[in-house]
């Protein structure tokens, strides 16, 4: 998808095309990256005012996608799968649900932290997916689907009340989790972390 239909479909204006390693390091908002073929492979969104963002589909080479710090965000939407997505950003929004859809297989990277996060759930597989942070939420049944082999760090800290976290049982790349104020009544699933917080 490029640019001028990404506009016409969300309804704002892109004001910046940036390198998409730039990009991701960039506070540049409504701004964008593009491939050699003028395809989008990353967005930085701010949309003030909005309550909820739909984001549609044929935005397969989308690589990166942040719309945190829109702090009037209650909803986000996928209409359709993103294959190519490596990284989302929506923290510091007001999120009270996320549903990853299936087709997220190459996803490495969520940060959904400081939102008001009650549901949480990927339908998607993420066989990629290495870094989860949703420290600062409202979480209280969470669970994670079976076969994240790679899934590295997990930050549950600040205000979740998760207190189940058997589905990490076989999470057998898992470095660091952080599970501070959390109510959980067995951590024999993670008995083998030496940086499990309580």
């Amino acid at each position: 998808m490029h640019p001028q239909e990404i506009e016409k479909r969300l309804g704002i204006k892109l004001k910046e095309e940036l390198h998409f390693e730039n990009l991701k390091t960039s506070h540049t908002r409504n701004a964008y990256s593009c491939d050699e073929d003028g395809n989008i492979t990353g967005l930085n969104l701010l949309v003030e005012n909005l309550d909820s963002i739909t984001i549609p589909a044929g935005l397969d080479t989308l690589l990166y996608l942040n719309v945190s710090e829109n702090k009037a965000l209650r909803s986000l939407t996928f209409k359709a799968e993103l294959p190519a997505l490596e990284a989302l950003d929506v923290s510091e929004c007001s999120l009270v649900e996320l549903l990853l859809p299936s087709g997220f297989d190459s996803l490495q990277a969520i940060h959904a932290q400081k939102n008001k996060l009650s549901g949480f759930k990927i339908e998607a597989s993420c066989p990629n997916l290495k870094y989860l942070h949703l420290a600062g939420n409202q979480l209280q049944e969470f669970s994670l689907p079976t076969g994240l082999p790679n899934l590295e760090i997990l930050y549950l800290q600040g205000g979740n009340k998760v207190k189940d976290i058997s589905f990490l049982a076989g999470a057998s790349a898992l470095q660091t989790l952080n599970l501070s104020g959390n109510a959980v009544e067995d951590l024999s699933p993670v008995r083998h972390l030496g940086t499990t917080k309580e």
